[in-house]
């Protein structure tokens, strides 16, 4: 009695046979793109490279006013919304540019960042179960605009012609 090829010699020979057969088809696949490719660059005007800048740095606009949100539980959300609508009606905030952060922990709350210019000018912890976040917001909108005031005066009255604008 002949004894059938196991599941692993069939595997083989099926895997032995389609690589002879898929290897044409590739190949015409690959010369088809290539084609492709190398026609398109025939159609190519150059109108992009040749033509005017998109943009050029004297007329560059900066985006400014942007309070940028980094928060990832729902305290982080209720914190963010109360801080950005008190921080808009504070008065002329539009060339302020602030991101809030937050990192969660199951234990001790969230810990809450305000950053300016890459630095941090608000720091808090919001407790788990806090329902107050929103009061904790509006009122460190109020601390955020104060110290960013007080950023800004001590820039202007200190300035040290050894240092840059951004080192230390």
């Amino acid at each position: 009695m002949k004894q059938q090829p196991g599941i692993r010699t069939r595997r083989r020979a099926v895997a032995r046979n389609s690589l002879p057969r898929r290897l044409p088809g590739l190949a015409c696949l690959a010369l088809a793109g290539a084609l492709a490719v190398e026609g398109a660059w025939a159609f190519d005007d150059g109108s992009l490279e040749n033509g005017p800048p998109l943009e050029t740095p004297n007329h560059a606009e900066q985006i400014e006013g942007i309070v940028l949100d980094h928060t990832m539980t729902q305290i982080g959300r209720e914190f963010y919304q109360a801080f950005s609508t008190t921080w808009r009606g504070l008065g002329d905030v539009t060339s302020i540019n602030l991101a809030l952060y937050e990192r969660p922990s199951a234990r001790w709350g969230s810990l809450i960042w305000v950053e300016h210019k890459s630095g941090r000018v608000y720091q808090a912890f919001l407790y788990p179960g806090r329902q107050r976040a929103r009061e904790a917001g509006e009122q460190s909108a109020l601390q955020v605009f104060r110290r960013v005031g007080q950023l800004e005066v001590e820039r202007e009255l200190f300035k040290d012609p050894d240092l840059g604008g951004e080192e230390i």
